[in-house]
């Protein structure tokens, strides 16, 4: 099979179930104009804005996925969100992109001061602490950043989610010395103590410890940036209200529910001079995946999920089909100069298509492939937590390797 030629136009043909995902015109502007520093700056200054992004993941949710259902998982996940949204928009924060599986994020405007977002999360840290199954980290950065389609970009909004998920625990909220700064502008009485006094490789973080609390907001929405049908929405609601969960989950499988391989593909960070100049070459990167995937699913049982930021979302009937696809994916990205690592795993997951177009998908198959391609694996490799099929790729290299995932040890083939 030769590669599919490659133009501005092929990486479009898909616009009405992608816009959601991906800038399509900003990005169409940047490849057919001249790649020069002025250009990226002229492309991107109109989506630069200042103010405070917040980043939340939870903790512990690869043993919660073992222990439970999915539709009880994501009653559960459902929770810290719905708090973290009400208080947030009520203080002037947006959602930013759609909130799927654990994580959410916020941006608060420049006019919306320090110490009234570190006040409104240490009540909103004392709702989820109280009432809450699922506790969540959050990070918190003051900055500079892109703000397209409901998404931030640059630099500044991939480091504070770094920080957020990798680096905060269960109860945490943790500053970067930027957003503490603007947390004392006022003489508040907040109390803090260096990240790095408690064991963590982010030396720069402060975690908030103390401090004034507001009064929860009344009639504030919940109605978070869904990664799901507003119709499953209200399954949650059903499920949160006791009502008959015998019949809530058969609806659930029979209208949500899927078995299947989830093949998660992660593409290295580029290099840029400017920040500008790198997150248009991301976009562009993260088209070029979508084309060359769809390309190739054209051929399988498979279908894409989404692509978005840096990561490529599929899902597969057969975990062989699940193989094959992902080291053709791997050499053609290659031969565009783009590395990547993935991870795949089988089971149930929850896929829903999106009133607005995509789709989103959630499941523990998801988490692992997460665990084992991100947290633990390296660039240009294929990580499987699957049996090796029988009818494996011919002429691939496969070892056995064991990683430690959620405190358990699990086999995982890589390639």
């Amino acid at each position: 099979m030769s590669d599919a030629p490659l133009t501005s136009a092929a990486l479009f043909d898909t616009r009405s179930e992608f816009a959601r995902d991906l800038p399509l015109e900003l990005i169409a502007a940047w490849m057919n104009g001249s790649h020069t520093i002025e250009t990226a700056n002229k492309l991107l200054d109109p989506y630069r804005v200042t103010g405070t992004a917040v980043v939340s993941d939870s903790v512990g949710l690869t043993r919660l996925a073992r222990r439970r259902d999915p539709l009880e998982v994501m009653a559960l996940l459902n929770q810290p969100k719905e708090l973290v949204y009400q208080f947030g928009t009520a203080i002037g924060g947006s959602g930013m992109g759609v909130w799927a599986a654990d994580n959410t994020e916020m941006f608060y405007p420049d006019h919306v001061k320090g110490e009234q977002i570190a006040s409104m999360l240490l009540s909103v840290q004392d709702r989820i602490r109280k009432e809450c199954e699922v506790q969540i980290g959050m990070g918190v950065h003051y900055d500079s950043f892109f703000l397209v389609d409901n998404a931030l970009y640059g630099a500044a909004a991939n480091a504070i989610e770094c920080l957020a998920e990798d680096r905060t625990e269960g109860g945490e909220i943790v500053l970067t010395p930027s957003a503490w700064n603007r947390t004392c502008e006022q003489p508040f009485e907040f109390r803090s103590v260096s990240r790095a006094e408690i064991t963590c490789e982010f030396s720069d973080g402060i975690r908030l410890l103390d401090g004034p609390r507001l009064d929860w907001p009344e009639g504030a929405s919940k109605h978070y940036p869904l990664p799901f049908s507003e119709e499953f929405y209200e399954c949650l609601g059903e499920y949160y209200r006791h009502c008959d969960l015998v019949q809530l989950r058969k609806k659930v499988t029979e209208r949500f529910t899927r078995h299947c391989t989830v093949l998660l593909v992660e593409r290295e960070p580029i290099e840029a001079d400017t920040a500008e100049e790198r997150v248009l070459r991301e976009m562009t990167i993260a088209a070029i995946a979508h084309a060359r995937g769809a390309w190739l699913l054209a051929s399988t049982s498979g279908m894409e999920v989404k692509t978005a930021g840096s990561l490529s979302i599929y899902v597969f009937d057969e975990a062989s089909e699940a193989w094959k696809f992902a080291v053709q994916f791997r050499a053609v990205l290659e031969r565009e100069q783009i590395r990547t690592r993935s991870g795949f795993a089988t089971g149930e997951v929850l896929i829903f298509e999106l009133e607005a177009g995509g789709r989103e998908i959630n499941g523990s198959p998801v988490n692992m492939a997460s665990k084992v391609a991100q947290d633990q694996g390296e660039f240009g490799r294929i990580y499987a937590v699957e049996t090796l099929p029988e009818k494996r790729v011919p002429s691939l290299d496969v070892a056995e390797l064991s990683f430690f995932v959620g405190g358990c040890e699990i086999p995982v083939w890589v390639a």
